[in-house]
């Protein structure tokens, strides 16, 4: 963009080069030989930074500032400009550099070329508030993924011990079902407790309900942290969201697993680097099977 091969648009423009941690600003404007002249400038992505990138286009009369839709980086900056400058967030795809030119200062001034002559299509980017709402549906989507997730590892543990509680009940999570899931994750007696527990729009599906709950649930305490973490507390918070805050459940249970086999940790953290996870899914020696069998 250095030779005046398009119209000049604007005057004074900016191009910003966004990255996690820094912003690298390339302003042009025309010398005094009618040739681009360019000031660029780094500024960190806090608060304080943005301020001074906007202070510092203020200053320079600039008019226009374009950058990249990389990511959500480009978000913060754009809210700090907005109503302030114009504006342009554009496609990368629509904007990449030359191959073997592509540095934080050249891409910056690559893009303030193409924002001094108008040469960028502007992506649309809605109103404050319909971006409020858009990230409010994103983040929704996501519990609902997670709940869902959590809530078919549940069905699934039950099922590989053979409690067919789903058979009996049209929703495992509802309301008589949470009450099971928690006695269940805290080691009580469901079976007696099976009237106080359910509903009483189900208390005719009492017998098959205690027939799907015979089976031998788990028998070793460390699978209950599973059935802990879907059916959480009805009191406390969400038992969806809480069960994907935290690995102590998991590596604790992982640990009483690997205690039996620990005279092997060192070879198999030796051997591969994912370590304990290693021996987890590989299991114990092949050498413990029957002849036969290795």
């Amino acid at each position: 963009m250095d030779r005046e091969v398009a119209e000049v648009i604007q005057p004074v423009a900016c191009g910003l080069d966004v990255h996690s941690a820094i912003i690298v600003a390339c302003l042009v404007r025309s010398g005094p030989s009618g040739g681009p002249r360019y000031e660029e400038r780094s500024f960190p992505t806090a608060l304080q930074g943005l301020r001074e990138l906007r202070d510092w286009l203020f200053a320079s009369g600039c008019q226009a500032v374009g950058m990249e839709a990389t990511g959500v980086y480009w978000m913060p900056v754009f809210a700090a400009l907005e109503g302030h400058v114009q504006m342009t967030v554009g496609n990368p795809n629509h904007m990449q550099n030359l191959r073997g030119h592509k540095t934080d200062r050249k891409d910056a001034r690559w893009i303030a070329g193409l924002v001094r002559h108008d040469l960028i299509r502007p992506s649309f980017v809605p109103k404050q508030e319909f971006r409020d709402a858009r990230e409010l549906t994103r983040f929704r989507r996501q519990l609902i993924q997670a709940r869902t997730s959590m809530r078919n590892e549940v069905q699934r543990l039950l099922a590989r011990q053979g409690v067919t509680l789903g058979t009996v009940l049209s929703n495992v999570f509802g309301t008589s079902g949470m009450a099971i899931l928690e006695s269940l994750a805290e080691g009580r007696s469901v079976v007696d407790e099976l009237p106080k527990l359910i509903h009483h729009s189900v208390k005719k599906k009492l017998g098959m309900l205690t027939a799907a709950l015979e089976a031998p649930l788990f028998p070793v305490p460390r699978k209950r942290w599973r059935c802990n973490s879907a059916a959480g507390s009805r009191g406390g918070k969400h038992p969806d969201v809480e069960a994907h805050r935290s690995a102590d459940g998991p590596s604790q249970a992982l640990a009483g697993v690997a205690d039996e086999y620990s005279r092997h940790q060192p070879h198999i953290r030796v051997c591969d680097p994912c370590r304990d996870r290693c021996g987890h899914e590989r299991g114990p020696p092949r050498n413990t099977y029957p002849p036969g069998r290795a």
